[in-house]
């Protein structure tokens, strides 16, 4: 009876020791102590067994928020390519001090860097003309969204991901992650391209009720192209399902684009 009473025990504390693992999250870079280039990309890296909900990535200061990195991450991705000092809306300014948090999405689950970690001066900044120049020869890509769609609710839109290549070099094959607010996150392979050339990627979506729904765009999600410009790789926008009375046209500019322009010229 003894040994049954511990074996019941030693599986009730295993049941806990794994729900409380599905229920956590651990970042796991920036975890303390990294001077990371402001404008350059790393990756914000994190472990979890949750394994539903969405994600939102905070930079704090001194238990101040400081601002949104990203949100409505899946609950299966557990890497996110930050430009370096970038946030959803305006920048965090060189300094140290800086944790990032991890938190699930409408639940009290989150973990922040154990330490606090340094964004420094970008490495361009420090090296000479002759480095600096062989630098702004790379490629460059940008990406721009369908930022003027108004379709009527039960109407299916297509909307669109345009990815341009403004360097002065071609650039290597890499992955676009695209987001629609209700459909999640998907990825697309994208080719090579020429300077100058351009690559589209459509997602498609039917609302069957007056409502708006965000999208956003980042390119070379994985980091895997050195480009003269690693600041200008991520854009948001939105899309609004109307009522059939509703106006279908607005004055916002028909794309918006993650170098800050509003047009579109592939």
């Amino acid at each position: 009876m003894k040994m049954q009473r511990c074996a019941f025990f030693a599986f009730c504390l295993v049941l806990l020791v794994g729900l409380a693992f599905c229920q956590s999250i651990t970042v796991t870079s920036p975890n303390g102590g990294e001077n990371w280039p402001q404008g350059f990309t790393h990756n914000i890296t994190w472990t979890t067994g949750i394994t539903q909900g969405t994600y939102k990535i905070t930079v704090w200061q001194g238990g101040t928020n400081l601002g949104v990195v990203a949100s409505d991450l899946p609950a299966n991705q557990k890497t996110f390519p930050w430009v370096v000092g970038k946030l959803v809306t305006g920048s965090v300014p060189l300094g140290s001090g800086f944790k990032i948090r991890v938190k699930l999405q409408d639940q009290p689950v989150w973990d922040e860097s154990d330490n606090s970690f340094s964004i420094v001066t970008p490495l361009v900044a420090q090296v000479n003309t002759t480095m600096t120049a062989t630098i702004f020869t790379k490629p460059d890509l940008v990406v721009c969204l369908d930022n003027s769609l108004r379709p009527a609710v039960a109407t299916e839109a297509k909307i669109h991901a345009y990815v341009k290549n403004i360097g002065q070099q071609k650039s290597n094959p890499c992955i676009l992650s695209f987001y629609v607010g209700g459909e999640g996150t998907r990825t697309f392979n994208v080719p090579k391209l020429n300077p100058g050339d351009t690559w589209t990627a459509t997602r498609k979506k039917t609302l069957y009720k007056s409502a708006t729904r965000t999208i956003h765009a980042t390119i070379d999600s994985t980091g895997v192209i050195a480009e003269s410009n690693e600041a200008n790789n991520h854009v948001e926008s939105s899309v609004k399902w109307r009522l059939p009375h509703e106006d279908k046209y607005t004055t916002r500019p028909p794309v918006k684009c993650s170098d800050g322009t509003d047009s579109w010229n592939p």
